[in-house]
């Protein structure tokens, strides 16, 4: 059967993080424990006295559609609250076969990987902030900044970061923008938009910083900005400066270029549960307290083949309504060509409605990572094919870029 491993004197160097495209999809799986802890940890962090995570017990199951088979893992996660521990929630998760499949509904489907954007985005006119569970929005053309969900005046909230920072890349940012140097102002702002009692800019940093790190988007930051740029990016306050620094040099991001892409699809299959828990932690923090995270445990599942298309007038659905992570397509493992599917990859992601132009076109540093013809063909980069035996790390960054 062609869809096995082919013998190759190429191997993935995991404790050096080179990860061969071929084991991407199987790296990625193996880290949802890893995900799923990190979900009880940003809920504990605002009051970990109160609930901290205890352990994950994982079972293989087949569950059955009808006359179909599902293969499927249960995840059940336990906390101690008090000191006791307690199920906090329990997941389902479509089980990786041959290291590259999921199997529902009695066929077999082939995860599409995503070449998305590294987590500091700029554009013409915003920058965005990417975490796991509350990323950030700096929109200059409507002068507000969204994080949690809430329009924060853009003046304050980049003065707030930058208010004690009297480097030379701090002092050209102030300039650009409406600085504002009244403490009392900048808290008494908070307070009335959050609903909180900060005392001072340090509070209203360190509870920010709460909500926007975990423990694998601070790796992230630091592997993606650390060794290229020798920068610091252990706190929120330095990458806000990064990124203004780099927006008001006129620096716009190439969105084919891989230098400012990344490969992923667990982050994105796991997104309603990161959401779920960013709205838990958000009312934690306001001093709800939660035993249990109430959540629908069959989501990921559904998430994998979710469908938000409209029929045409012709009665027939178009290939962007597809927004599911299940690879658009419906692939057989006796298909003769399954094993070239495994190199399937899109720079659209799903939910993106308005992908630009410029995924049409050919990069320079696509030369040797993506298939040129695939990338032209029809719905360009839309779906197109990553080159066999290439490396990415860990973070789904190409390695050996030129």
């Amino acid at each position: 059967m062609n869809t096995l491993k082919k013998e190759t004197l190429v191997a993935s160097d995991y404790e050096n993080g080179r990860i061969l495209i071929e084991d991407y999809r199987f790296y990625q799986q193996s880290m949802i424990e890893y995900f799923l802890e990190i979900i009880v940890n940003y809920i504990s962090v605002m009051n970990p006295k109160y609930l901290v995570f205890e352990r994950i017990e994982v079972e293989e199951m087949v569950s059955y559609s009808g006359l179909s088979n599902n293969e499927i893992m249960k995840y059940t996660i336990f906390v101690k609250v008090l000191g006791k521990s307690k199920e906090f929630f329990r997941i389902f998760i479509p089980k990786l076969v041959y290291d590259n499949f999921y199997y529902l509904n009695g066929n077999y489907y082939v995860p599409l990987i995503y070449i998305i954007d590294k987590p500091i985005i700029i554009k013409e006119n915003s920058i965005n902030l990417a975490s796991l569970f509350s990323s950030i929005t700096i929109n200059f053309k409507s002068g507000v900044c969204i994080f949690t969900g809430r329009n924060i005046d853009l003046n304050i909230f980049i003065s707030t970061f930058l208010f004690d920072d009297t480097s030379d890349e701090a002092k050209d940012i102030k300039k650009s923008i409406n600085f504002i140097d009244d403490e009392t102002e900048i808290v008494n702002y908070f307070n009335n938009i959050l609903k909180k009692n900060f005392k001072n800019i340090k509070d209203i940093i360190n509870f920010s910083e709460k909500l926007f790190f975990d423990e694998y988007t601070e790796y992230l930051y630091s592997s993606c900005y650390s060794d290229s740029d020798h920068i610091n990016v252990n706190n929120l306050s330095d990458i806000i400066k990064i990124a203004l620094t780099k927006f008001y040099s006129g620096e716009v991001f190439d969105f084919i270029d891989l230098k400012n892409k990344r490969l992923s699809f667990i982050e994105l299959l796991l997104a309603p549960l990161f959401k779920k828990a960013a709205n838990i932690t958000y009312q934690v923090s306001t001093g709800f307290c939660i035993d249990e995270l109430m959540i629908d445990q069959y989501v990921i599942v559904k998430n994998f083949h979710k469908n938000e298309g409209k029929k045409t007038k012709n009665n027939k659905l178009t290939f962007r309504s597809f927004h599911g992570l299940s690879g658009k397509t419906l692939y057989d493992l006796v298909n003769l060509y399954s094993s070239l599917l495994v190199h399937k990859c899109s720079f659209v992601k799903p939910g993106m409605k308005s992908p630009p132009r410029s995924i049409a076109n050919i990069h320079e540093s696509h030369f040797g990572k993506l298939c040129p013809i695939t990338v032209s063909a029809i719905n360009p980069g839309e779906m197109l094919s990553i080159v066999p035996e290439i490396f990415v790390d860990p973070y789904g960054q190409f390695l050996d870029l030129d």
